[in-house]
């Protein structure tokens, strides 16, 4: 891997009901998912098209796949071009935004959300938000850039 290649190549989002964990990721995100069963999976794919070298994966149903929102890997999806929006859809479409969108300096702006599922992985990121910049004294534990440890340790709004 080096600095021209996606640090993202796949993921999988662990969901117990795929048709209601689909309907709220097209919700907020406004765009179409393609199901699938394979390998004994059923899946659900965010949009992708072949040859383009960019990330993707979808949702998983299996007996391997099991939501948590309290561990597991954080994905973050792409929200451009703007994660207030995305976010504003969230509670409608059955979620909880569980950390506002926050600054994360030259890197952008990011949240978190849990899904219909209880979920914690729907992180979301924006990078084109490039105008605006993080500023510490305005910062939280829980939104310092790097600093994700109260979210996960217990700190995702669920308690």
């Amino acid at each position: 891997m080096d600095a021209n290649t996606n640090s993202l190549n796949w993921f999988e989002i662990p969901a117990k009901d795929i048709k209601r964990a689909k309907k709220f990721y097209q919700a907020i995100f406004k765009m179409k998912m393609e199901e699938m069963e394979m390998m004994g999976m059923k899946m659900a794919f965010f949009p992708w098209a072949p040859g383009t070298g960019k990330a993707n994966g979808g949702l998983c149903v299996s007996k391997m796949h099991k939501p948590s929102a309290s561990s597991g890997v954080v994905v973050y999806l792409n929200a451009d071009p703007d994660l207030k929006t995305v976010l504003g859809r969230v509670a409608k479409a059955g979620g909880k935004v569980v950390m506002p969108k926050t600054a994360i300096g030259e890197n952008g702006f990011m949240a978190f959300f849990i899904d219909t599922r209880g979920q914690s992985h729907g992180g979301c990121i924006r990078t084109s938000d490039r105008d605006a910049r993080w500023k510490p004294e305005e910062a939280s534990p829980v939104n310092a850039p790097g600093d994700s440890s109260s979210f996960h340790k217990g700190g995702s709004g669920l308690s």
